[in-house]
This record gives C-alpha cells, sequence and structure tokens, in this order.
C-alpha cells in the first residue's frame, strides 16, 4: 500500500467537507422553497378579510372644507348594448334590491355598441340657495298650452293629500269636482286665526319686465292679475302658477270717464245688451285657464249698475268663479249683487300706489295693517311700478312679527262685511 503524502491528505479532507456543506446548503434551500410554495398557494387562494376598526363617530372631527366640497363631475360608464338587452329575470332578486336606483335617478339613452364604449359624463350641479333655486325656476320660460303646469292645480304641489284638504275651503262630494275659485287656489291654513290681509296685483302681462318682476320677486302669497289684452296670456299664467302664485284675470269696465279713459276692445259697456256683454265676457274667460276669478279693470260706471252687473256675475257663478270689488267708485254695488247671485266675492279695501312713492304706499299699507286688526281681514290693490314691488318685498318680511299674515285673496272669499 502506497501511503499518500500528508498535504494530499489534507486536501482530501477539505474537499469532503465542503461537498457536504453544499449538499446540506442544497437540501436547506429546497426544504425552504417546499415550504414557501406550499403556504403561498392557499394565500394566493383565500379571499382577504380586512377589519378596519373605526373610532365612534362622536370622536370623528368635521372638517367644513370637506363637507362642503362637492365632486366637480361624476363619471357614469355605459352599458353596453349586451348588458342593456338582458332580461330582467335574469337579475336575482337579492341582487336586483341592492343595485336598484334611487328614484330621482336618470337612466341614460340606450347606446350604440360603439356609443357604449364610451363614459356619460354628468356634471355635478352645485347647490344653490332657496332664493336663488326661486328665481332660477321663475327665470325659465314658460311653459306651453296644455302642459303638466297647467293641469295639476296649484294646490297638489309638493302637499300629501291631507295637507291640500284641510287647506281648502270646501270640499266637493264624491263624483263633484271643485268650483274654479276653489281648484286654482293657492292653499292656505284654514285653522290661521291672524288677521288677514290679501294684495292683488293687476295689470300685468302689458310688460314683460314688470311681469317678470311681479312674479319672480312678490312673495307666492301676492294674488297677481292679468290683462285680457296680455300677449301670450296663458303663458304667463302658468308661469306664475307654477312659482306659487294665485292668478286672477282682469276684466276690462266701462268708466264714467268713458270715452275719454278707454278699457279697450274687449270691455264690458252699459250701452251694450245683455247678450253683447255676455258674449265679451265669454271671449275673455276662454283665453285662458288656471285663474281663480276676475277683477273688474276701470269700470266706475259699470259696477254701480245693478243691471248690467247681474247677468254678468251670473255667468261668473256658472263658472265657478270668484269676483272681486274693486271699489273704484262710491256707488258701487259689484258686492252686493255678487251675494244675492251667490258668487264668491272679496272687496278691495285700499289702492296702494295712486300716487307712486314710497311715502304714500307705505301710508297706505299702515291702514291696511289696521283694517285688518280691526275686522280681521283687508283687501289692497296695485299695479307693477317697480317702487310698488319693492315697497311691497319689503313689507310683507314686517307682518310676522306684527301678528299679521299675507293670504291669497280666495283666503278671504266672503269674510268682509259690505260697507
Amino acid at each position: 500500500m502506497v501511503s499518500q503524502p500528508p498535504q494530499a491528505t489534507r486536501r482530501g479532507g477539505w474537499g469532503a467537507l465542503i461537498c457536504a456543506l453544499l449538499i446540506l446548503a442544497v437540501v436547506g434551500v429546497a426544504a425552504a422553497w417546499l415550504r414557501y410554495t406550499g403556504e403561498l398557494v392557499p394565500l394566493l387562494s383565500a379571499t382577504p378579510q380586512v377589519e378596519v376598526a373605526l373610532p365612534p363617530l362622536d370622536e370623528i372631527p368635521l372638517e367644513t372644507a370637506e363637507l362642503e366640497e362637492a365632486p366637480a363631475q361624476i363619471t357614469v360608464p355605459k352599458a353596453t348594448a349586451s348588458e342593456a338587452a338582458a332580461p330582467e329575470a335574469a337579475v336575482p332578486e337579492a341582487e336586483k334590491a341592492e343595485t336598484q336606483l334611487p328614484v330621482a335617478a336618470v337612466e341614460p339613452p340606450m347606446a350604440s355598441d360603439k356609443q357604449a364604449q364610451e363614459p356619460v359624463v354628468i356634471p355635478a350641479a352645485p347647490a344653490l340657495p332657496i332664493a336663488e333655486q326661486a328665481s332660477a325656476e321663475a327665470a325659465e320660460p314658460p311653459p306651453a298650452p296644455g302642459s303638466a303646469v297647467e293641469q295639476a292645480p296649484v294646490e297638489q304641489a309638493d302637499m300629501g293629500p291631507q295637507v291640500a284638504a284641510a287647506t281648502l275651503r270646501g270640499v266637493a262630494p264624491p263624483g263633484v269636482a271643485l268650483p274654479a275659485w276653489q281648484r286654482f287656489a293657492r292653499p292656505f291654513e284654514a285653522d290661521n286665526t291672524r288677521p288677514r290681509i290679501a294684495v292683488i296685483v293687476a295689470e300685468l302681462g302689458l310688460s314683460e319686465g314688470a311681469t317678470r318682476a311681479a312674479i319672480q320677486r312678490l312673495p307666492v302669497n301676492v294674488t297677481l292679475s292679468f290683462s285680457p289684452y296680455a300677449r301670450n296670456l296663458q303663458e304667463w299664467i302658468d308661469t306664475a302658477r307654477a312659482d306659487g302664485h294665485e292668478v286672477m284675470l282682469d276684466l276690462p269696465m266701462e268708466p264714467v270717464s268713458f270715452p275719454r279713459d278707454d278699457p279697450g276692445p274687449k270691455a264690458l259697456l252699459t250701452s251694450l245688451s245683455v247678450a253683447e256683454n255676455r258674449a265679451r265676457l265669454t271671449g275673455i274667460l276662454d283665453q285662458a285657464e288656471g285663474y281663480v276669478g276676475v277683477v273688474p279693470w276701470m269700470g266706475s260706471r259699470f259696477t254701480t249698475s245693478a243691471e248690467d252687473l247681474r247677468p254678468i256675475l251670473r255667468s261668473l257663478g256658472d263658472r265657478g268663479l270668484m269676483f272681486v270689488d274693486p271699489r273704484v267708485a262710491p256707488g258701487s254695488v259689484a258686492a252686493r249683487v255678487a251675494r244675492e247671485a251667490e258668487v264668491p266675492r272679496a272687496i278691495n279695501d285700499r289702492f296702494l300706489d295712486h300716487e307712486a312713492s314710497r311715502v304714500a304706499i307705505d301710508g297706505r299699507l299702515m291702514q291696511i295693517e289696521h283694517q285688518a286688526r280691526t275686522t280681521g281681514f283687508a283687501v289692497a290693490m296695485a299695479s307693477p311700478y317697480p317702487i310698488t314691488i319693492e315697497s311691497l318685498d319689503q313689507w310683507v318680511r314686517t307682518l310676522d312679527r306684527k301678528g299679521l299674515v299675507l293670504a291669497p285673496v280666495s283666503a278671504l272669499a266672503d269674510q268682509q262685511e259690505e260697507q
């Protein structure tokens, strides 16, 4: 046997040791890899459960700036044509309940496949103050005749049936329609015991600027009366009613100064026959709908003639309308004849702006307040002058602290004593 030199022996020992270490390293890496892959597979297949601990609501600070900020726009993806055509029955009931849109949501129109690839961008509308919303709504173009605004009575808007019924001054039997003066009346709390003041602004529709100012600036309990000579009469009435106002029609009648002061070709005259005056009345009333009654315009001679008034008031009663005696003449018999004809009536107590100045108008308003406190009711009439609209707008804000209430004229029907 040939003995190896000591140096070779040492080299062989180190080689074996290195091989053993390499084998152990390989085995360790393999074991680690198997352990890692064995744990990773179930980790990837499992659904992660994330728990978020929220602090109590009373400990969360409110950031006003974040609450007031609204997203600039909302992006809603359109459904594809195949999704839009999917039958509703294929959706489970539970899933349908979770994904149902709010009532106010507007579904986008069904699009083609090409259009379905593009999202619909709906700008988020900023919230407006209530006063600005009312102005924006009133500034919209008036609806066309026959629209939903024209067909729907004012008392049904934004009110439950119990509230609407409580505001009516009469209840129709089953199957019988309410008369026009109640059907188109602005709702008013029947149990309100404060002294009532009704203000009628007449001669509207002749000036677009003055008419829009009256509709938009005056409180909704101010009654607006439109001239039969107005262009687009029905559209103006629809606009006023959509804004919440109660509406009447001006009824031109003969003044004592006729023909120097001419009430126009549609006026009722004492020189005409009953049939001719009724024909003119019918022509005026048929121009529009949605009003509660009429108020004479001029008429200082006609309203003193019971013989001429009686058939006119009977025709108004047949249509279910109310009548306002403007008291343009000391000898007016209009209120008495209306009572005899069983036509609901109100009586004007003051003209506010025969002198169109702030001092004169404020003085007349003080007289109206006194009348309301004395008798419980008062009616005032005015024209749509800018100073009148401004004065009324400021005066109405003082009524609540004075213990008075502004009411539509229908709320004063048959409440005033004849003087």
